[in-house]
């Protein structure tokens, strides 16, 4: 279905709410998962490092069957640079594993903002989801989704916050209940309105895991899908959120950040607007396959854009690295050296076969970085 926007923002009124209607301090607590701590707001208030794989979290569903997939990565450690012959080499070799599955899996973590201005939005992906996850399926993807909002703050507790937070958006679900698996979307993605005009998704969607850490399966795909009509407005540095998403994985590779957002403005808007992307272009910049979507474009072709762009993500072996020279990627299935019927793509940093292996092989892609 085509659904085109204009968008009337009432800018004043709408930051003035979302920034000083509720004065309440942060409610999370100190604690210590995945590898990143929550001690408070500061800039450095993750520590990355560490992964989490399994089941679901309290009161969700792990959304897939559990069991080696395709994507699931064991970096080798590598050795450190030698000096030979008076000079020194920076030259390293990694190691990705990659095993084959039946099915291709997705963790996709939609984090949407719920300020004031993003009412027609939320709507526009309501009503565009059940193509979107109907072409996920038609490609026979094992995927499991997750909703957050912008705002970490987000609670029932939380000056009256309307936040909805739901985890068990599983293909299985879709596939035994498409009506009301459709239509418990479009009431969790319609979060409301009252959150702050700070847009923080990088921190919201860091918070997310702390809270739910066994929701993501380790080897799958995951994607971190923000919806927003502002840049980001986390504390501290798009470099720093950008290391702390990769973290989230073993193989870095396996994980992408891909906001729909205003990729078209570049300055600061009147009013105190946080407007453009600046933020959300530099850490999507620090994937390995770095994904950009327009807000104001038609919003139906740039979901079925973003839907596309994923399931070519998942039929590919991404990289845990960038190969300093891509004459020295190697690839075995099995074992066996394998130098046809594949290519390196610079844009996703991965290998891509022209036709997968079969399932449960072995995939081992070698190669030197700096």
């Amino acid at each position: 279905m085509e659904l085109r926007h204009v968008f009337h923002k009432t800018a004043i009124i709408l930051t003035t709410l979302g920034m000083y209607a509720c004065q309440n301090t942060d409610f999370y607590q100190k604690v210590q998962t995945n590898g990143y701590t929550t001690p408070g707001d500061s800039a450095n208030e993750f520590t990355t490092g560490g992964t989490t794989s399994g089941g679901a979290p309290t009161g969700g569903s792990s959304g897939g069957s559990s069991g080696d997939g395709s994507g699931g990565s064991t970096p080798v450690p590598t050795p450190t640079p030698t000096s030979t012959g008076g000079t020194f080499n920076t030259t390293q070799t990694q190691v990705d594993r990659h095993n084959q599955a039946a099915q291709q899996k997705l963790d996709i973590l939609f984090v949407v903002d719920n300020s004031g201005s993003m009412r027609e939005e939320q709507q526009a992906l309501a009503s565009n989801f059940a193509a979107f996850a109907n072409g996920l399926l038609s490609v026979d993807t094992d995927f499991n989704i997750a909703v957050t909002s912008t705002d970490p703050r987000s609670s029932p507790d939380v000056c009256g916050i309307n936040y909805a937070e739901r985890f068990d958006f599983t293909s299985a679900y879709a596939l035994s209940n498409p009506v009301q698996f459709v239509t418990n979307f479009k009431s969790v993605v319609n979060i409301g309105i009252n959150g702050s005009g700070l847009e923080s998704p990088a921190k919201g969607a860091l918070r997310f895991f702390e809270r739910y850490p066994n929701w993501m399966r380790e080897e799958a795909y995951l994607a971190i899908i923000v919806l927003s009509d502002e840049d980001e407005s986390s504390q501290g540095t798009a470099e720093f959120y950008g290391n702390a998403i990769k973290s989230l994985k073993t193989n870095s590779g396996l994980v992408t950040y891909a906001p729909i957002v205003d990729i078209n403005s570049v300055q600061a808007g009147q009013y105190g607007l946080n407007v453009g992307a600046a933020k959300h272009t530099l850490i999507s910049n620090m994937m390995s396959s770095p994904k950009m979507f327009n807000i104001y474009d038609e919003f139906s072709s740039e979901l079925h854009r973003l839907m596309n762009s994923l399931i070519e993500l998942i039929n590919s072996f991404p990289l845990s690295k960038t190969p300093s020279d891509v004459n020295t990627i190697v690839v075995k299935v099995n074992g066996i050296i394998v130098t046809s019927g594949w290519s390196y793509s610079p844009s996703s940093n991965s290998v891509e076969f022209v036709n997968n292996p079969v399932s449960g092989s072995t995939i081992e892609i070698s190669y030197e970085y700096n």
